[in-house]
């Protein structure tokens, strides 16, 4: 029971079409991918031993699981791209990338919530921090002022004792 010449180019046309839509949305998530990367990147030269080594190492860590991710994201696109041997076989294998397609979907989707909860962690604990320095830096300059402000009024005692 083979499918009419007809039935099958539809059928192949609609997985190509599927399969094109597919890369798209993988692209996407590369690029979305490689901007949190470049993103976790800029931020750790950023702070330049304002982090831990253990934090810093984490992060490197998790950049590089990011782009061993998408890497692999990247190679099944290619691999997806080239024709297959045999029309039976092709549909086998689409059918199996399908189903690792949708796992990688969802893990690609949960490094990348990850990856952008991180990004928010830094972005709150810097602002802490800036925030931090602000206060040291007011404090300071109040510590300067009340110095200055007792020096004189030693002076000015100084001047009606005498």
């Amino acid at each position: 029971m083979s499918e009419p010449p007809a039935n099958q180019e539809m059928d192949l046309r609609s997985e190509l079409q599927n399969v094109q839509q597919r890369m798209k949305k993988t692209e996407a998530i590369g690029n979305s991918l490689q901007q949190a990367a470049k993103e976790l990147e800029d931020h750790i030269k950023n702070q330049n031993g304002s982090t831990s080594d253990e934090q810093g190492q984490l992060l490197k860590q998790k950049l590089s699981s990011l782009q061993d991710e998408y890497d692999q994201i990247i190679k099944d696109g290619q691999l997806l791209s080239k024709p297959s041997s045999s029309p039976s076989s092709s549909a086998k294998k689409l059918f199996s990338r399908r189903q690792k397609s949708g796992s990688k979907s969802n893990d690609v989707q949960f490094a990348t919530n990850i990856s952008e909860g991180l990004l928010v962690q830094c972005r709150k604990l810097q602002a802490m921090i800036n925030e931090r320095e602000q206060t040291i830096k007011d404090m300071q300059l109040e510590q300067e002022s009340m110095k200055s402000k007792v020096s004189a009024m030693s002076q000015a005692e100084g001047k009606f004792v005498s």
